[in-house]
């Protein structure tokens, strides 16, 4: 099974166990077996082993990323951008360590790409570490791409603005950014 399917598969089984929560749980207090069902609902969705576990202890245990197949999982879990409950909170993991790993050039293209989505189309809580990741892996090319988005008056606009100023923060000399005062 390639990361593609695994994460597609279990990211619809996490929504659909944590749906079944949020459809029970209305229902708790009218009768026992309506809280009995909503119980068992949380349950399922607490005792649930996911076959993606082993790869994201691998993303929050790692503290510098140089196994490829973790780089490879992160890459196309950020390029997916799959929402389940706390997805949000390890797309910030993985961005915020992505940008210590020794990338090749493909791996640095893919990136780019999610970038990019990530100004079209995701404004989510981890925005900010997706500009960070893009003030570390910084080109010509990505900084026109954001350039040609900032003209839009628009939330695609904004959020080009908003990672143009971390790419133009960077160091051309040094090949990664610079750390910004702003907090």
């Amino acid at each position: 099974m390639s990361f593609e399917d695994l994460i597609n598969s279990e990211s619809k089984k996490l929504r659909s166990l944590h749906d079944e929560i949020y459809r029970t749980v209305t229902f708790r207090d009218r009768s026992p077996s309506a809280n009995e069902e909503w119980r068992r609902a949380c349950e399922s969705f607490h005792s649930y082993e996911s076959q993606l576990d082993p790869y994201l202890k691998r993303v929050f245990d790692d503290p510098d990323y140089k196994d490829q197949e973790t780089i490879e999982f992160i890459i196309s879990f950020l390029e997916i951008d799959p929402r389940f409950f706390r997805s949000g909170y390890i797309k910030e993991e993985m961005l915020r360590k992505i940008g210590r790993a020794e990338l090749n050039s493909k791996q640095t293209g893919r990136l780019r790409a999610v970038l990019l989505d990530a100004v079209e189309r995701r404004g989510g809580r981890e925005f900010r570490r997706y500009c960070r990741l893009a003030g570390q892996i910084f080109d010509d090319k990505l900084a026109t791409e954001l350039r040609r988005h900032s003209s839009d008056n628009d939330s695609v606009g904004s959020r080009s603005k908003m990672m143009l100023q971390y790419v133009e923060q960077a160091d051309p000399n040094e090949g990664r950014r610079r750390r910004p005062c702003v907090r």
